[in-house]
């Protein structure tokens, strides 16, 4: 098991406000190593989070382009196969002094008797041992970019957290669910170096404008991309999807209404409506 670099909790700024007038927390993370699967997702069930909160296997095209990336020598690299799978492709010149390439090693997956077998289109390549040792290696473990994505949809998504950029980066997470969230920050303070810093915001702070500004900006995006697709012809399935991504928009904002002491009724009404024209298509597909 990795150990911890340090704490992640980082207190940045002190403040005087008592702890009742705490909003939330301004969030956000510095990514560093790998993560066994085996070790993150024990530890998450340990801290009592559900099944759906586990970390999956990378596909196995991206374990195979991680692989090669890892293996290339300089003058190498790493494409998608046109039969499938990844190739290891050599640069060069040819005799006319022009760019010249060459196709190295094709590697690929196969599922044999219900097991991932791995395929080389040369099993003899000077490579093919150490391949087969870097793709175990990526077989097993979750790179920064697969735990920056789990964090960045899935658990954002789950702690009622608004972004504070358009690029992300930034969270704001409120005060009810950051019990939540410290089982995450355990989770990676046990298991790995990923480094999760944390800043108070308090009711009276400047930074709730930015929280303001955020919900608005999220709910507006989330409102106009429901309305986009009631203009189209979904099926019962996607009706139903849409307005269970209303419901839990309205939820939201309800959440965040207490939080910012503000009323955000003209978006609720904006959900509401919108509920009820994808109720209006459902009884018409009747």
């Amino acid at each position: 098991m990795n150990a911890p670099k340090f704490h992640t909790h980082l207190s940045i700024a002190a403040s005087s406000t008592a702890d009742s007038d705490l909003a939330g927390k301004v969030i956000w993370w510095s990514l560093s190593g790998d993560v066994r699967i085996s070790e993150i997702n024990a530890a998450l069930d340990d801290a009592g989070l559900p099944e759906e909160y586990r970390l999956k296997q990378p596909s196995s095209g991206k374990r195979i382009e991680r692989t090669l990336k890892q293996v290339a020598f300089k003058g190498q690299i790493v494409r998608p196969g046109k039969k499938g799978g990844y190739v290891l492709i050599s640069e060069g010149q040819d005799a006319g002094g022009d760019n010249a390439y060459s196709q190295e090693l094709r590697v690929w997956t196969e599922v044999q008797d219900m097991t991932e077998v791995l395929c080389l289109s040369d099993e003899a390549h000077s490579k093919a041992d150490i391949v087969r040792e870097v793709f175990a290696h990526h077989s097993e473990v979750v790179a920064t970019p697969d735990v920056s994505n789990w964090l960045s949809t899935f658990v954002i998504k789950n702690v009622s957290a608004v972004s504070l950029r358009n690029t992300g980066g930034y969270y704001f997470i409120p005060s009810g669910d950051l019990p939540l969230w410290g089982k995450i920050q355990r989770v990676l303070e046990q298991v790995s170096q990923h480094e999760i810093y944390d800043l108070p915001a308090h009711t009276k702070a400047t930074a709730m404008r930015a929280v303001m500004k955020a919900v608005m900006e999220e709910a507006e995006l989330a409102l106009s991309l429901v309305a986009e697709a009631a203009e189209t012809n979904m099926n019962r399935r996607g009706i139903a999807s849409r307005s269970d991504e209303l419901d839990a928009l309205t939820e939201k904002l309800i959440k965040y209404e207490d939080i910012l002491g503000v009323t955000l009724g003209v978006l609720k009404d904006r959900a509401k409506g919108l509920k009820e024209r994808l109720a209006a298509k459902l009884l018409a597909d009747d």
